[in-house]
């Protein structure tokens, strides 16, 4: 379904600090920069990754078995670097196959540069061409400029458990979860089938 609005992809993109950014998604050949960007993050930074990433095997297979109907990875990368990484996942089947979430990640020398802003609004671009009808991120710890960059691309907090989730080494944070609701692009719905 997401065919038409990949064709988009890549593209060059400057932002505020003057660098050039390649927004695309990702592709099998990107493994190795992959796996380079996944290891480098800072060891906070991986505190609320909800799997392991410790391995350059989960790496090779993510490339390997990318299926954008089911995780879209869409990647922020200067040069040949990987320097952010925000990812739609849609439900096949369920209550909840009208609901996509995104995750997102940036290195953080990288930080408030705009890259979130970028990824989230493209990301909030292709669940619509998708046909979904909203949009949630569940967000662990609650970075303030991660929050921000949602709630520029319209996402409202639905709610706030503080204290509610451990990162691994046992610290308290606040669970945080935000919304977007979405107009989905008819044709992909089923209206009129």
């Amino acid at each position: 379904m997401l065919d038409f609005a990949l064709e988009e992809y890549p593209q060059q993109v400057e932002l505020p600090d003057e660098l050039m950014y390649t927004v695309r998604p990702l592709r099998e050949d990107d493994e190795k920069a992959l796996c380079d960007f996944m290891l480098a993050l800072q060891p906070e930074e991986r505190l609320f990754i909800k799997g392991p990433c410790s391995s350059s095997d989960i790496f090779m297979d993510w490339c390997r078995s990318v299926d954008y109907d089911c995780n879209l990875p869409l990647l922020a990368l200067e040069g040949k670097k990987i320097v952010a990484l925000g990812i739609l996942h849609q439900r096949q089947g369920g209550w909840k196959r009208h609901i996509g979430s995104v995750n997102m990640m940036v290195k953080s020398e990288y930080s408030g540069h705009g890259l979130m802003r970028l990824l989230v609004r493209s990301l909030v671009g292709l669940g619509q061409h998708a046909g979904l009808m909203r949009l949630e991120s569940e967000l662990m710890g609650a970075p303030a400029e991660l929050i921000e960059a949602f709630r520029d691309a319209g996402f409202d907090e639905l709610c706030r458990i503080e204290n509610y989730v451990l990162d691994m080494k046992g610290g308290a944070h606040d669970s945080v979860l935000m919304g977007l609701g979405l107009i989905p692009d008819e044709e992909f719905t089923g209206v009129g089938d």
